[in-house]
């Protein structure tokens, strides 16, 4: 019985690690945090739903690429990063914190959105 009850507690403990370990890593974007350093990245950092977001795209990014040629990938490359490089100039006109939350969440929704369907594309017409 004694054996038992400490067999409970172990596998109690374990489950509340892992459910931490997993909560933690839900909210990590798709780059190194620790190497942040424009405004943008480091709200992303800063916000979890911005981080999850940030994963998504990186994760459906990368699904794209893996079904494309090499020229295409090299335009969908470039594309994805003169979109990095504006997110910034989207954010100057954002005057809060708040505000600059919404637009990059409103920002990822739409690029998310956008790679999908590129996705969905690329697999009809490789069909």
């Amino acid at each position: 019985m004694k054996i038992r009850l400490i067999n409970i507690l172990v596998l109690i403990v374990v489950t509340l690690v892992l459910v931490s370990i997993v909560s933690v890593h839900a909210a990590m974007p798709g780059f190194d945090c620790s190497k942040a350093t424009t405004e943008v990245e480091k709200l992303v950092c800063s916000d979890d739903r911005l981080a999850d977001l940030d994963k998504q795209m990186a994760d459906v990014f990368r699904a794209l690429l893996s079904g494309l040629g090499e020229n295409e990938k090299k335009a969908v490359k470039k594309e994805q990063n003169l979109w990095l490089k504006s997110r910034q100039k989207m954010l100057d006109a954002s005057p809060s914190r708040e505000d600059k939350l919404k637009t990059l969440s409103e920002l990822y929704e739409t690029k998310i959105a956008e790679l999908n369907l590129k996705a969905e594309l690329s697999v009809k017409t490789a069909v």
